[in-house]
């Protein structure tokens, strides 16, 4: 009879207030748990039939020797197919160079170098 009565003339306002606020959060938190719950339990469930079905589609393409040269089924130590792929790479690189270089003498009254003529030769002094 006590809660009747302080459910009808409650002694403070603000106390339903907050009770609401508290029941409401309580009812969010509980919902929201529930349904978080059932959607990870169904995504590892989802993520299983997938890895089952990677599993297999590689394991039909191996027997049946379509898949590329460079792509080889992961298998664990018993030999099972894990449902990975291991791709090999190769690669060749060549190369070729040519330098070129010339050079011109420029030779004149400040260069220390006598000038000569073109096709004359240096005569030694004696």
């Amino acid at each position: 009879m006590l809660a009747l009565a302080l459910a009808v003339d409650p002694p403070f306002d603000c106390l339903s207030d907050v009770a609401g606020v508290v029941a409401g959060a309580l009812v969010g938190l509980l919902v929201s748990r529930y349904y978080s719950q059932r959607a990870s339990e169904e995504l590892e469930h989802q993520a299983a039939n997938l890895k089952k079905l990677n599993g297999l589609t590689i394991r039909i393409l191996d027997e049946a020797k379509l898949l590329p040269g460079n792509v080889e089924p992961t298998k664990d130590e018993a030999g099972n197919y894990t449902g990975g792929l291991t791709y090999r790479g190769t690669a060749t690189a060549q190369g070729r160079a040519s330098v070129q270089a010339s050079a011109r003498v420029i030779r004149g009254p400040d260069s220390g170098i006598p000038e000569t003529g073109a096709g004359e030769e240096h005569q030694q002094r004696e």
